[in-house]
């Protein structure tokens, strides 16, 4: 009985230690790549996953270092004024969407 209820805390706790995605502190090796790069290069050296369209967003570029800033922070800043926003599924999945009625102010 012990194993099984040490199983289940153990199953139901590890969601609540897991940091999201959006707090990585970035190193400021994204300045001069395009967004869609960056992005996959995050899949490749963390475990997890964004989905977007391409053509949404192959024109950013992270012109400038944004290190020591979150990925949270960066992704505000680069869709400042556009119509492009995130939707946080899971603390290690992301979905860029798109919708002109909420662009950020």
């Amino acid at each position: 009985m012990r194993r099984l209820l040490f199983f289940f805390f153990l199953l139901f706790s590890i969601p609540l230690f897991s940091q999201s995605i959006l707090d990585t502190k970035l190193d400021g090796s994204e300045k001069g790549k395009s967004l869609n790069v960056f992005l996959l290069e995050l899949e490749k050296t963390h475990p997890v996953h964004f989905y977007f369209l391409d053509d949404w967003i192959d024109q950013m570029t992270f012109k400038e270092s944004f290190a020591g800033s979150t990925l949270r922070e960066a992704l505000y800043e680069l869709f400042l004024s556009t119509d492009l926003n995130y939707i946080e599924i899971n603390p290690s999945t992301l979905v860029l969407v798109k919708d002109p009625t909420q662009a950020l102010q």
